[in-house]
């Protein structure tokens, strides 16, 4: 099993990295509808001039659902990572109270014994 703040830190840099490209997605439209085609050439008689211009096709309204959800699978894995490592959280606290418990048992049963080694008992005729 892995250290569970490297799995936390992993999954908040996933969840991280597919919002941007995310959003990356869904603006990248919006700056290709502002850019402006070149001017055309000036055309003299005589001349011919014949220029194909390639248009890329901006994402569709399918491309934008699309990157909505990866964001949703991508906060949904990290709540899963989130709540992992609140169970394991958990998991170590309650060890810790019952090995506290144990060592308030020994620290008690020692004094216990070592009461019957004390000054004031060794002192006392038998």
């Amino acid at each position: 099993m892995g250290n569970p703040m490297n799995d936390l830190w992993r999954a908040q840099q996933d969840a991280a990295t597919r919002m941007a490209e995310s959003w990356s997605t869904l603006l990248q439209p919006a700056t290709d509808r502002t850019a402006r085609p070149p001017a055309p050439p000036e055309i003299t008689d005589g001349d011919t001039v014949e220029e194909v211009v390639e248009v890329e096709p901006g994402p569709s309204a399918a491309d934008a659902i699309e990157a909505i959800q990866a964001l949703g699978n991508g906060q949904r894995d990290f709540a899963g990572h989130m709540a992992r490592w609140a169970e394991q959280q958990r998991d170590l606290a309650d060890v810790m109270t019952a090995w506290a418990g144990r060592q308030r048992d020994s620290a008690e049963a020692l004094d216990r014994v070592l009461a019957a080694f004390s000054p004031e008992t060794l002192a006392r005729p038998l």
